[in-house]
């Protein structure tokens, strides 16, 4: 899951040696950025990716997938993440704006600085349906275990364990801020 070529063999990923001559494995490069969000549909087929590393303290926008916008995201599980970003980080998406995520979970640790979720880190107009996640988010503010930020969020059979840090405002969805 390295995405770099230290070692200059013209293979950037899944490559072991990259991660033992600078010790610079960030683990997997979240698919999708502001600049080029992933847009598409990802229809996951029940499959669960495990063991996902992410290793990206400070930089903003982490999950699997930086930034989706006007995606679908379908029955993919990710189980035992262990992914640190900066602010807007989630297990399954940094960022997500106009996506709708169905029959998905994750379970792990998520660490961030602001805006963390289990599943989102921060969201416009995001649609989780049949999804749930068992995750340890850890931040410096809004953390939520569903989604750290969410704006005009629509929630249905959800369910969302695990422990939050910090306690406050937050919980399922950290700063839910839903228009009239």
């Amino acid at each position: 899951w390295d995405d770099s070529d230290d070692d200059s063999d013209g293979h950037p990923f899944n490559d072991p040696a990259d991660a033992t001559l600078d010790g610079g494995n960030h683990g997997f490069r979240p698919v999708g950025t502001m600049a080029t969000p992933f847009t598409g549909v990802y229809a996951g087929g029940g499959h669960v990716i495990r063991n996902l590393p992410i290793q990206r303290s400070g930089q903003a926008v982490v999950g699997l997938f930086g930034h989706l916008q006007g995606a679908f995201v379908d029955s993919l599980g990710l189980d035992r993440v262990a992914v640190f970003g900066g602010d807007s980080t989630g297990a399954l998406a940094g960022s997500a704006s106009q996506t709708t995520v169905r029959r998905s979970f994750s379970r792990g640790d998520v660490t961030g600085a602001t805006a963390v979720g289990g599943l989102v880190g921060v969201s416009t107009d995001l649609t989780l349906a049949d999804v749930y996640t068992v995750t340890r988010i850890t931040a410096v503010s809004d953390a939520g275990s569903l989604a750290g930020r969410a704006d005009n969020p629509a929630v249905s059979n959800a369910y969302a364990g695990g422990a939050v840090s910090p306690l406050g405002p937050g919980g399922v969805l950290a700063h839910p801020l839903a228009h009239p």
